[in-house]
């Protein structure tokens, strides 16, 4: 019984004081503000947009669109001249790796819903695959298939790591 009493007037105690701590918060936070509210935010007008990007070419001739050929072929890291055949180079290595990637996927869904039928509860002869013997060679290729799977994946982000080390715009390696 003591012990509850001196809980409750240690607690009663402590409530005006953690009241008074609040309102001198309550108070320095006010100040803050006010004080932060001098400082007016950075405000970002078309002036600073267009300080950022590179001049546009003048118009004109073939000049002009030879420059911009040269300065696009400069910034994306390949020759203007053969750039077709680049751009063919590199959409064909993109679809390659994208049907590798789909028949390993396929071929990993192909095998796990075949080892699911093998191990499914309802199945009259080897319930949930006990003493199936063909549930060992199935595991054994679906593991396989993930490994070919993961290959594939792997394939892929180095191709992209690639491109984006070549400057390679991306939409090259989509399938158009």
């Amino acid at each position: 019984m003591r012990v509850l009493i001196l809980a409750l007037v240690t607690g009663l105690a402590a409530g005006p004081a953690a009241a008074e701590s609040l309102a001198e918060r309550a108070a320095r936070e006010k100040q803050k503000k006010e004080n932060g509210a001098a400082k007016p935010a950075r405000v970002f007008t078309d002036e600073d947009l267009k300080k950022g990007k590179p001049a546009p070419p003048p118009p004109g001739g073939d000049g002009a669109a030879a420059s911009s050929a040269e300065t696009s072929s400069i910034e994306s890291g390949f020759d203007a001249s053969n750039r077709d055949e680049q751009r063919e180079s590199w959409r064909q290595r993109a679809k390659t790796t994208a049907q590798e990637l789909a028949a390993a996927k396929a071929a990993v869904g192909e095998v796990q819903a075949r080892l699911d039928q093998l191990k499914s509860p309802f199945r009259a002869t080897n319930p949930y695959g006990h003493g199936n013997p063909d549930v060992p060679i199935v595991e054994e290729e679906l593991a396989q298939a993930k490994e070919r799977l993961a290959g594939a994946e792997k394939a892929r982000a180095e191709l992209d790591r690639e491109a984006a080390e070549s400057r390679i715009p991306s939409r090259w390696l989509l399938d158009q």
